[in-house]
């Protein structure tokens, strides 16, 4: 594998990291909106947004969609036909399962 190749995996890999964070963070600020809203509510805190029970309330199935669109963003130099696939399954479940529009249907782009 040549430098400028395997300088290529790296930063898909970084990007495929950052867009499956972006997933997951997406779905926990969708439900409530972001923290600092600064709306009291049922939360039983002054600054709104989801309490740190709730920050841990992402659907299982949301995360592992996550982990599908990191793993086919960087993988998408290697096998890029395969890595389109999985991508699309991942955004499929993130779609499902609450997440944000805008971090799950970057994936396939």
């Amino acid at each position: 594998m040549q430098g400028s190749a395997r300088r290529g995996l790296l930063v898909d890999a970084f990007v495929g990291a950052l867009l499956g964070l972006a997933v997951v963070a997406a779905a926990v600020t969708s439900a409530d909106g972001p923290p600092w809203a600064g709306r009291g509510g049922p939360h039983g805190h002054a600054g709104g947004g989801p309490g740190p029970a709730e920050v841990l309330a992402v659907s299982p199935w949301l995360v592992v969609a996550a982990g599908l669109v990191a793993l086919a963003v960087g993988a998408r130099r290697l096998r890029p036909r395969p890595a389109f696939v999985v991508a699309v399954l991942g955004a499929g479940l993130g779609l499902a399962y609450g997440g944000g529009f805008g971090p799950v249907l970057l994936a396939p782009a």
